[in-house]
């Protein structure tokens, strides 16, 4: 029954982050600078979701440790590798929406002071922390 659960939610939150691409690709009248973290959010929502329909993760605290527990009830017809993989991703995807979020804070201060810098420079320099993080998370996984 939870792992129904979990695939509706994903399959749920999957639709609704599509609905948002497709509303904003639609709309072109947002300023470039709003438009950049709004597909990053949306596109990275969705893979999250597809990770939450193949794999079902349980959040268990313990002893003062955080542990992610993945539940996959495809492992008996992906082979290992193909779950180990979908597994790393998963955890690059899980650790990145706590980086995205500075990243969408930096625009919105970018966006409301008055610095001198283009868009693209202002994108480059928010998500600096976001890249870097990625990489060091994919390097150690």
């Amino acid at each position: 029954f939870g792992i129904a659960i979990c695939c509706l939610d994903g399959i749920s939150g999957l639709i609704l982050n599509l609905i948002l691409l497709h509303s904003r690709w639609k709309t072109a009248r947002a300023e470039n600078l709003y438009r950049v973290p709004i597909y990053v959010s949306a596109i990275q929502g969705g893979l999250l979701c597809i990770v939450l329909i193949v794999f079902c993760p349980c959040h268990i605290f313990r002893d003062g440790t955080f542990i992610i527990a993945f539940f996959n009830p495809l492992s008996p017809v992906l082979p290992k590798t193909l779950c180990d993989v979908i597994l790393v991703i998963a955890v690059v995807l899980a650790t990145m929406m706590w980086t995205l979020i500075p990243a969408i804070g930096v625009l919105q201060l970018f966006a409301l002071s008055r610095f001198l810098w283009n868009n693209a420079k202002r994108i480059v320099i928010a998500f600096l922390f976001t890249a870097i993080c990625v990489i060091l998370i994919a390097v150690r996984a």
